[in-house]
């Protein structure tokens, strides 16, 4: 059902004409890169009622609240969010303990950038991205293991003592591009970067890529992972916007339908969205506020089910006058400029950081 509504609604003239409208510093970073989308992976948990534990094979429950309320059963619901459609492009529904390697399908998307947490990718897994011919975008662990083959500094020069090093034995504060192998013999790109102005947790990130030098330099790709906040945002809306925070109910088709519709109406909602932009001649809306115009959409969804399509013709022509108007983006507070949760600062930034390495073979 999902498949064939996606297809409907983002079809090869419908994404013609996104690619028209979007930002013009997305385009130039999609050009920098040398691909047509940056898929973004993550999952997030779905709380179910205690009592349905029984009616599946996996016993795990998910995180504790923040409340202090024990951990409830879960499912994972794994989703591969396009930058340039602003929607979901493919879905998986696993147990709360479900693995998360299984959710990358490498052979879905041909020409595109993946970025992704740790969890999702291990090392033959990342091998099999590489070979296939797409880039690919990890989040690494701080205790990674690996030869430095070469280093280079934010200058671009090469930096010749930490040659022959391990990754995980280099001192806190260095910030450094990294060519290096791994104990299997695999080789990888690996950026090292501090940041005195995150929190003591994330103030050291260890990143692995793909990427060519001569596209991004190590500060713009520090800074691409940050994009990573689109899809947190996107799982937010769903879960307070499109009632998939939790489900009460212990039936595993009811649950299943559920989230299969609630993921419906978030396409719908993100359509629209899409067709403002272009009605309008836009670059941004906020895919937030969009989803949270929940009043607004309810004419068009009873329209859907009861009137003629004249009738909801111009419903729905109404309803875009309305999107635009209400999901204008305003400008970033102070604390989302600084920290990089604004999407267009974020992406105009990456544009604009100097890349020293780009004529470095």
């Amino acid at each position: 059902m999902l498949s064939e509504l996606m297809t409907a609604s983002f079809g090869k003239s419908f994404l013609k004409k996104i690619k028209k409208f979007i930002s013009g510093d997305l385009k130039s970073l999609l050009i920098k890169l040398g691909v047509d989308d940056i898929i973004l992976v993550d999952g997030t948990e779905i709380d179910l009622s205690y009592s349905c534990a029984d009616n599946f094979d996996c016993k795990g429950k998910g995180r504790p609240h923040a409340d202090g309320t024990p951990p409830r059963p879960g499912l994972k619901l794994h989703i591969a969010f396009s930058l340039v459609k602003q929607s979901f492009v493919y879905e998986e529904i696993t147990e709360a303990v479900g693995s998360e390697r299984d959710s990358v399908l490498v052979d879905r998307f041909k020409k595109s950038l993946i970025i992704c947490d740790r969890g999702y990718v291990d090392e033959e897994l990342e091998q099999r991205i590489n070979e296939s011919g797409i880039l690919y975008l990890i989040r690494g662990k701080l205790s990674t293991a690996a030869t430095i083959d070469k280093a280079f500094g934010d200058d671009g020069k090469t930096i010749p003592e930490f040659k022959g090093k391990r990754v995980n034995k280099l001192p806190s504060h260095t910030c450094a591009d990294l060519n290096v192998t791994f104990d299997s013999g695999h080789k990888s790109r690996v950026i090292v970067r501090y940041n005195v102005n995150c929190s003591d947790d994330d103030k050291r990130s260890i990143l692995r890529t793909n990427i060519p030098r001569n596209r991004l330099g190590a500060k713009q790709i520090y800074l691409l992972y940050r994009l990573r906040w689109a899809i947190e945002l996107f799982n937010k809306a769903n879960k307070r916007s499109n009632c998939l925070k939790s489900i009460n109910s212990a039936n595993e088709n009811i649950i299943l339908s559920f989230i299969l519709l609630s993921l419906a109406v978030s396409v719908i909602k993100t359509f629209t969205g899409l067709k403002c932009i272009i009605g309008n001649g836009l670059e941004w809306i906020s895919m937030l506020k969009l989803h949270k115009q929940n009043e607004c959409f309810e004419t068009l969804f009873k329209a859907l089910l009861y009137r003629k399509l004249s009738t909801v013709y111009q419903v729905f022509k109404e309803l875009l006058d309305d999107m635009a108007l209400l999901c204008q983006r305003t400008k970033p507070s102070n604390r989302d400029a600084v920290k990089l949760k604004d999407l267009p600062t974020l992406v105009w930034q990456i544009i604009n950081q100097p890349n020293p390495s780009a004529k470095i073979a």
